[in-house]
């Protein structure tokens, strides 16, 4: 009634070659080997990205590739808080930029208006929108928010330079170990293939 190890591990043996014998056939001659989820990318900056970022993994290079890991995050932000416009400017439609106008209408003048302490309440209020707008874009994404509490540990600051191209400028300063790395690359993974 129970199948026993024996049973079971014949039976892992034989899917694992019959894939390996039929993937070169229905995947116009790739090897099994070869295939990655990272192919299945639509965006080119993000897919880039990622591919270097696993030659570095495969390489241990841990620092470069957190660096690439960030990068193709930071596309995939860029991508989802922007939209397109007629002549090709890409413009912020993330809720932080909805609410700046309320937060710099008088910028810095509060304290030279004799209103002690508004100047940081503006800082404040900055803050609160960035984080609201952070908290929204993640939820919209449908990433678990548990996953990108963790990934935030690793992730590095950067901005979009123009409107295609992105930079990371900070540094992971830590020793990384090779589970926190696979950690990164395939949170990243899942939030591109969305």
């Amino acid at each position: 009634m129970f199948s026993t190890k024996i049973d079971i591990l014949g039976l892992v043996s034989g899917i694992k070659g019959f894939y390996l014998h039929y993937t070169p056939i229905y995947l116009d001659g790739l090897d099994h080997n070869d295939i990655s989820l990272v192919d299945l990318i639509v965006s080119k900056p993000v897919k880039e990205s990622l591919k270097s970022a696993k030659e570095l993994i495969n390489s241990s290079d841990f620092k470069n590739s957190l660096h690439k890991i960030n990068l193709a995050f930071g596309y995939i932000l860029n991508d989802y808080t922007t939209i397109k416009t007629d002549t090709d400017y890409r413009e912020k439609i993330v809720p932080s930029n909805w609410f700046r106008s309320l937060a710099q209408s008088h910028r810095m003048q509060g304290d030279n208006l004799g209103i002690r302490g508004f100047g940081n309440f503006e800082k404040e209020l900055k803050k609160s929108f960035d984080t609201l707008s952070e908290l929204i874009v993640i939820t919209n994404l449908g990433i678990d928010f548990k996953s990108y509490a963790r990934f935030k540990k690793y992730r590095l600051y950067g901005y979009m330079t123009t409107y295609t191209e992105y930079k990371v400028v900070d540094e992971y300063r830590d020793d990384l170990t090779i589970d926190e790395i696979n950690f990164c690359f395939d949170f990243v993974l899942q939030i591109a293939l969305k």
